[in-house]
C-alpha cells in the first residue's frame, strides 16, 4: 500500500480542536567549537501550529511527536540522547526513544518540508527519536517547547575539520498499534534545520 505522508508546504490552514501538531520554530547546536570526546546540545524550538490541511480523516487529538538528528557519516561526531519539553513545557522533560522502525518508514516515505526532502541530504546518517506517549499542544502558541539531543564530539576527531549536523521536526498519526507502517499511519514532517560543528584542540 501508498505509504501516507504529509509534506508542510507554508500555504493555508485548518483549525481542529485539540489540535497535537507543532512547527520547528528553530535548530542550533548550543556549542559551535567542540573539543574531542567533548559533548554539547542540538536544540528543536517548536511551537503550537493549526498547520493540519494534510491530516487525514480519523487521525485527531494527541499524537506522537518526533525529531530526527542527523551527523556526517563519515565525520567526527555523533548523535547521543534524547529528551522532550527539556524547558518542562509539553509533558517535558522526558527522555524521547530512538525508533529505528520509525526512521525506515519517514526515509522511506521521502519525509520532507518546504520543497526539501530528507532523501536528498546526502552523506548524513540520521537516528529518529519519538516521544514515549502521545503530545496536544493545548493551542499554547505562546509556549515554546523544547527538544535537546546530546551531540558529542568522538575521541578521534581531527582539529580543524568541520561537519554537517541536521535537524528534523514531525509528527507520527498512529492508527492505534504503537508502531509505525506504511499504509495505514501517517507521517508529517514540518521542519528541517542545519548547522554545523568545528573541531578544536
Amino acid at each position: 500500500m501508498k505509504k501516507k505522508l504529509s509534506l508542510v508546504l507554508g500555504a493555508g490552514a485548518l483549525a481542529f480542536v485539540m489540535s497535537s501538531c507543532f512547527m520547528l520554530n528553530g535548530f542550533v547546536l548550543l556549542d559551535y567549537t567542540l573539543s574531542p570526546g567533548q559533548t554539547t546540545k542540538a536544540r528543536f524550538t517548536l511551537r503550537a501550529t493549526h498547520f493540519e490541511a494534510a491530516n487525514p480523516d480519523g487521525f485527531r487529538g494527541r499524537q506522537y511527536e518526533f525529531v530526527i538528528l542527523g551527523v556526517s557519516t563519515s565525520g567526527g561526531l555523533s548523535a547521543g540522547k534524547a529528551v522532550w519539553g527539556s524547558n518542562g513545557t509539553f509533558g517535558g522533560p522526558t527522555a524521547m526513544a530512538v525508533n529505528g522502525t520509525l526512521l525506515t518508514e519517514v526515509l522511506s516515505a521521502g519525509c520532507g518540508s518546504n520543497g526539501l526532502n530528507i532523501t536528498d541530504i546526502t552523506d548524513i546518517t540520521f537516528k529518529a527519536y519519538v516521544t514515549p506517549t502521545k503530545i496536544g499542544d493545548g493551542d499554547k502558541y505562546e509556549q515554546k517547547g523544547l527538544v535537546d539531543v546530546n551531540v558529542k564530539a568522538k575521541a578521534d576527531a581531527t582539529p580543524g575539520d568541520e561537519w554537517n549536523v541536521v535537524g528534523v521536526g514531525g509528527q507520527w498519526w498512529d492508527d492505534g498499534d504503537d508502531t509505525p507502517e506504511s499504509g495505514s499511519d501517517f507521517f508529517s514532517c514540518y521542519g528541517i534545520g542545519t548547522s554545523r560543528a568545528h573541531i578544536i584542540a
